[in-house]
């Protein structure tokens, strides 16, 4: 357990672990032996457990890449129960502790735990299902044995490859505006990563939010780096090609910088809810927006901080969890979210909102990440319904994750292209000295409420 992994990337990590089992596998080929993921856990028992180190949920993250590869070379593998012991031992023994002593800055990024969800073609809604290892799931897997989750998992396989059915590849006509990056044809590219998701969704092995979004024709183009997997490896694009597009999503949504008299003001707070707290509510009263002001003053609970943002006008009307999301065909209902509507035109909506407890996060899994991604899409298709057809439309939706927040925009400005975007990652604070947090809060809020 000797490597020191504090500088490496997430990504060189992924393709050291992917090209180990890649040669695992051709070795096993070579010398005509059966194809199993627990065998590899067995036999690379001590390379899985160094490797497992950076990692939250190490068992899916070798699950994930595994399958990945029996995926490329279309194998049939044999399916038996993985035998983790050795790898919880080193993970959770003295040798863990060590490693992590030496690489401070290892990195660590949650995969998560219920990945799998339904889907629907890019015309319909689609919602949420549970993740399936590939150990135990692989449609081209011959059973030895048995295990208490069988049927559980053959449950969740047949639900995702029956929702999967009846969807179609896209066909545009070729007077279609495309998105082209340079000479690289994006929108083409992201609509072969669909059908390459099509195929994997009939067999029940979808595994990253990326593929789940693709059925449903909504692509993360994800410049935070606030979603894992990366977006760049998923869509396999070179680094220029997605810096361009990065650049560009980033200009359709610019952020809301906050004046530096406000800036001060929430840094004299900061200070005074260090040492002198009874003082807060003296210097919020210094700031010219009623908004912050307000939130300021009910900040130990998600929706009051959020909620001054949001308030009704004479053309916009505030829903919480009563509230269908627009356009949704089969109930699904947001948490929190803020509708267009004036006179007799038709209903929309402007800004969704799905909200999850701090308790309901441990698992470090994103269960609304997928929900939110397909209720905006819903938004967008009612507003084209409803005959407001433009490329300039968008609509905002706020992913809350305990006290980690994520505000991303969608559009259409091509067809077949519904692009999810993170705009900003913030953090609610959770005590008087956490209050650190604020400009970068209050910036993303502003941005939400002031986004066309």
């Amino acid at each position: 357990m000797a490597t020191d992994m504090s500088d490496e990337s997430p990504e060189t990590h992924e393709k050291k672990c992917y090209d180990k089992i890649e040669n695992y596998i051709r070795e096993q080929q070579n010398v005509g032996r059966d194809i199993c993921f627990a065998h590899f856990i067995r036999d690379e028992r001590a390379f899985v457990a160094e490797n497992s180190l950076p990692v939250a949920d190490y068992k899916a993250f070798w699950s994930r890449l595994f399958g990945k590869v029996v995926n490329k070379f279309n194998i049939e593998t044999v399916r038996v129960r993985a035998d983790w012991k050795y790898v919880v031992a080193k993970i959770s023994g003295e040798d863990r502790s060590s490693n992590l002593t030496s690489s401070t800055s290892s990195f660590k990024k949650p995969i998560e735990n219920s990945r799998k969800r339904n889907f629907s073609s890019p015309s319909s809604s689609s919602t949420s299902t549970s993740n399936n290892n590939f150990d135990s799931t692989s449609s081209n897997n011959r059973t030895i044995g048995s295990s208490s989750t069988e049927s559980t998992t053959k449950r969740r396989k047949k639900i995702t490859a029956a929702l999967t059915e009846g969807v179609e590849k896209v066909v545009l006509e070729p007077s279609t505006e495309k998105w082209f990056v340079g000479n690289v044809p994006v929108t083409e590219r992201l609509l072969e990563f669909r059908e390459l998701c099509i195929k994997k969704g009939k067999k029940g092995m979808l595994e990253t939010y990326q593929e789940e979004l693709s059925i449903n024709g909504i692509f993360l183009i994800d410049g935070l780096d606030c979603v894992y997997p990366s977006s760049k490896l998923e869509y396999d694009l070179d680094e220029e090609t997605w810096s361009l597009m990065i650049e560009e999503c980033a200009a359709r949504y610019p952020t809301e910088e906050l004046n530096e008299e406000t800036s001060k003001i929430l840094r004299n707070f900061e200070k005074a809810g260090q040492t002198n707290f009874t003082l807060c509510s003296k210097i919020a009263d210094g700031l010219e927006s009623e908004m912050i002001k307000e939130s300021l003053r009910n900040m130990y609970a998600v929706y009051p901080i959020i909620l001054p943002f949001t308030k009704e006008t004479d053309k916009t009307i505030r829903k919480g969890t009563d509230g269908q999301a627009q356009g949704s065909k089969d109930l699904k209902f947001s948490d929190l979210s803020i509708n267009f509507k004036y006179g007799t035109m038709p209903e929309q909506g402007l800004v969704i909102t799905e909200i999850k407890p701090p308790a309901k996060v441990k698992s470090g899994s994103r269960p609304d990440l997928v929900k939110l991604g397909n209720e905006m899409k819903d938004a967008i298709d009612k507003i084209v319904i409803d005959g407001f057809d433009n490329k300039d439309i968008s609509v905002l939706g706020i992913l809350i994750e305990g006290f980690r927040c994520t505000l991303f925009g969608m559009d259409l400005t091509y067809q077949a292209t519904y692009r999810l975007v993170p705009i900003s990652v913030f953090f609610i604070p959770q005590d008087r000295h956490d209050f650190a947090r604020l400009p970068n809060c209050f910036s993303a809020i502003s941005t939400m409420r002031y986004s066309p």
